[in-house]
């Protein structure tokens, strides 16, 4: 449960900063 709602934050984080201006991370 906890890893899930981790991993939501997480990627939900990611989307609002790639939406601000920055590029996606070189993976």
């Amino acid at each position: 449960m906890l890893a899930l709602l981790v991993q939501g934050a997480f990627e939900a984080a990611e989307g609002w900063l790639r939406r601000r201006r920055q590029p996606p991370p070189p993976r």
